[in-house]
């Protein structure tokens, strides 16, 4: 007969941090955040909102204090996967990578300016379509 697998206490509350910072939510033995749970920074700068396993973000929101905010996947503590970033003045909706925006991704500006293309380490690769409020449009490559 297999050894019965032996399956974690899961506890359920806040836990203050010693930097004073706090998480509300579950966490395990070794107090590892699990499951859905909320993180506010210290003096509130920055809150993450969401799934976690094994202490790290998996999905979810995250606002700075600057009132941007990024919904998405996560990894390793990074945006990584689909998500979208609003920033102060334009809205991204697509691919990240290691905390970069990559691969295929859209960006609205206030301007009026929409960008759909391909991204490479947090920039415009160049290949896409911009078009602007004026209806003027631009193929790139």
């Amino acid at each position: 007969m297999a050894p019965k697998k032996r399956i974690s206490a899961i506890t359920i509350g806040r836990y203050n941090f010693s930097d004073g910072s706090y998480y509300c939510g579950q966490w395990d033995e070794q107090r590892l955040a699990q499951g859905f749970g909320c993180w506010t920074g210290l003096e509130m700068k920055g809150k993450f909102e969401g799934y976690y396993k094994d202490g790290l973000e998996i999905t979810g929101a995250y606002t700075w204090p600057s009132g941007e905010i990024y919904s998405g996947q996560w990894l390793y503590g990074q945006r990584h996967g689909s998500g979208i970033q609003k920033y102060k003045t334009s809205i991204y909706a697509g691919c990240w990578n290691q905390g970069k925006r990559d691969y295929l991704g859209a960006i609205w500006n206030r301007c009026g300016s929409i960008y759909f293309g391909t991204w490479q380490d947090g920039e415009k690769t160049g290949y896409g379509t911009e078009a602007y409020l004026d209806g003027k449009m631009d193929r790139l490559k």
